[in-house]
């Protein structure tokens, strides 16, 4: 009947994941090594040693179940929640107590940083796209993008990514730091932090996208232009790339 156990378990993932299982295992197999002759070594140096890297073993295993039992519990009451919540804000709550245990801080960040993010992103410019063009400019929510009503949300955002990258120095956290500088109205900010982006993750689209929309709305703001006359429109767009085209062509027939 031992063995059903591990059975059960193998069905929803490793067997020996949780903890408790683990321990369980061990235990299972010490009682089997003392009852059953299969199991017992005849050599006394052989014994000794196995007996020491058991004893190691179990002083490494309760030293972190000690150390970090608590945050792998945190971990299992708290990720179930933060991902069956229909309500986005309490979603965060319970990610964000996560990442109050130094253990998780830098996943559950990374967590909170990565669905922020997309819920702002959505939220004020709705569409997967930097707006670039007239026409994608039109399907921002101006008042959110220069006097965004979630100033909290905003700023915990900021101040998470910036947290990991100075952990890790990893394109996304730069280019998200780069987003609420700009919701922000800091455009130089915003500009620098694209271009680190930039640096750690060069020819990406939406990095480029980024820092130009920073300078159009730094153009905007100095001029008193509106973004809307600033920025192409798509037919614009074509019109230079098709005049382009046919200057290359003309220089390789000189």
């Amino acid at each position: 009947l031992v063995v059903v156990i591990f059975i059960i378990q193998s069905m929803f993932s490793w067997p020996l994941r949780h903890p408790a299982l683990m321990l369980y295992f061990v235990v299972v197999i010490a009682c089997l090594a003392s009852n059953l002759e299969t199991f017992s070594l005849k050599t006394g140096l052989i014994k000794k040693i196995s007996y020491f890297f058991l004893s190691l073993f179990l002083i490494i295993y309760i030293t972190f179940f000690i150390s970090f039992g608590k945050a792998i519990a945190l971990e299992l009451y708290y990720i179930p929640k933060a991902k069956n919540s229909s309500n986005f804000f309490h979603s965060l709550t319970y990610v964000d107590k996560l990442s109050k245990n130094s253990f998780l801080i830098y996943g559950a960040n990374h967590l909170f940083v990565q669905k922020a993010f997309n819920y702002l992103w959505q939220d004020i410019f709705n569409s997967p796209f930097v707006p670039v063009t007239k026409e994608l400019y039109k399907k921002v929510n101006r008042e959110k993008l220069f006097h965004y009503d979630k100033r909290a949300l905003l700023e915990a955002t900021c101040k998470k990514a910036k947290l990991l990258y100075n952990l890790r120095p990893f394109w996304f956290y730069p280019f998200v730091i780069s987003f609420t500088e700009l919701v922000r109205g800091n455009y130089d900010n915003s500009y620098k932090y694209a271009k680190e982006a930039e640096h750690l993750k060069p020819n990406d689209e939406r990095v480029f996208a980024l820092m130009h929309f920073a300078n159009v709305l730094k153009a905007s703001k100095i001029t008193g232009k509106p973004v809307s006359e600033i920025l192409p429109s798509k037919e614009d767009i074509k019109a230079l790339q098709e005049g382009f085209r046919k200057s290359l062509e003309k220089n390789e027939k000189k």
